[in-house]
C-alpha cells in the first residue's frame, strides 16, 4: 500500500514521517508476560494443575481473550500511515481496506501512546488510531506538521501503573473463572454424557467467557487501584486514570468518555477519603 500512499500525493507535498505495516503483535512481550504472570497465580492458588478439569477450565477461561488477541493482531498488521506537511492518510483492513485521511490545518490536539493516537478536531470530535508498535512516533510526527505540542509522555510511574493493571486484570480474569468452572466441570459433562456434547460445551464456553471478562472489567481494575494506593498520591492516580490509553473509550465512540474512567475515578477518590470534584472541562484524555 506505500505506493498507494505516494499516489494519493499532492504536487509539492512533503513527507514527514511514513509508518509502515509491522508484523510484530502488538505489545506482545507486556500483554504474554502479564499472562505468564496471571496463570503462576492461578496455579499458586491451586485452581491450575494437570487434570482433566483445570485444563478445561482453562481453555474455557481463555477461548474468548485469546480469539480477542488474535483478531487484533490481524488487524493491527493490516496498519500503515504517512504523515505529510499537509495531512495524515491512514490504511487499516484487509478485506476491505479503509483510508482515514486527516488535514493538519483541522487538527486541534494530538495524543498518543505506544501504540495508539487520538487526534482531536477543532469542532471538538475525536479520532482514535492505532499501529502495532508505532503509534507514538506517528502521533509525534503529525503534532510537529499541525504545529501543536507534542504528545504528553507518560511518566514512568504511569506506565508501571498501566502494566500493574494488565497484570492484576488477568489475574483476575483467571481466578474468578476458574472457581465456577472448576466446580461446575464434573457436572457438565455428566450432562454431556445424557444429551450430547454440544450444549454442555457451549454453555461451559460461554461461562468461561462471561466470568473471564467480569473479573478482568471489575474485580481486576479495582484490585490494582488498590495496589497502586500506597505509590501514587491521589493527584498521580487521577492523572493516569484520565490520561491512560486503559481508560479511552472504544474507538468506534472516542466522543463518549463512557463510564469506565468516571467509576475509577470515584473509587480512587473513595480509596483516598477524598470527594470527587467536578471534572474541568479538556483536562486529561476523558476531558
Amino acid at each position: 500500500m506505500t505506493d498507494t500512499f505516494d499516489r494519493l500525493l499532492e504536487p509539492r507535498e512533503t513527507i514527514v514521517y511514513r509508518v509502515p505495516r509491522r508484523w510484530e503483535p502488538n505489545q506482545w512481550f507486556k500483554e504474554h508476560s502479564a499472562l505468564a504472570i496471571a496463570l503462576a497465580i492461578a496455579a499458586a492458588l491451586g485452581l491450575l494443575r494437570y487434570d482433566a478439569a483445570s485444563l478445561a477450565s482453562l481453555a474455557a477461561a481463555m477461548a474468548g481473550l485469546i480469539l480477542y488477541m488474535l483478531c487484533c493482531y490481524v488487524r493491527d498488521w493490516s496498519r500503515e500511515a504517512l504523515v505529510t506537511d499537509r495531512r495524515l492518510l491512514y490504511r487499516t483492513g484487509w478485506l476491505d481496506p479503509t483510508v482515514v485521511t486527516v488535514g493538519v490545518e483541522d487538527i486541534s490536539k494530538v495524543e498518543a501512546v505506544k501504540d495508539q493516537v487520538r487526534i482531536t478536531r477543532h469542532d471538538g470530535t475525536k479520532l482514535d488510531l492505532g499501529h502495532p508498535q508505532d503509534g507514538w512516533g506517528m502521533g509525534v510526527a503529525l503534532a510537529s506538521a499541525a504545529g501543536l505540542p507534542p504528545p504528553r509522555l507518560a511518566p514512568r510511574h504511569e506506565v508501571v501503573a498501566d502494566y500493574v493493571w494488565l497484570v492484576c486484570g488477568m489475574a483476575a480474569g483467571l481466578v474468578v473463572a476458574l472457581v465456577p468452572l472448576k466446580w461446575l466441570y464434573p457436572h457438565a459433562v455428566e450432562f454431556a454424557r445424557s444429551i450430547g456434547w454440544l450444549i454442555p460445551a457451549t454453555g461451559f464456553l460461554f461461562l468461561g467467557w462471561f466470568t473471564h471478562a467480569i473479573g478482568i472489567l471489575v474485580f481486576g481494575g479495582n484490585l490494582a487501584l488498590l495496589l497502586l494506593r500506597p505509590f501514587l498520591s491521589l493527584d498521580q492516580m487521577d492523572a493516569w486514570i484520565m490520561n491512560s490509553a486503559a481508560f479511552w473509550p472504544h474507538p468506534s465512540a472516542p466522543d463518549d468518555p463512557g463510564p469506565e474512567a468516571s467509576i475509577k475515578r470515584r473509587f480512587a477518590h473513595l480509596l483516598y477519603g477524598r470527594p470527587l470534584a467536578p471534572q474541568s472541562g479538556g483536562s486529561g484524555l476523558g476531558g
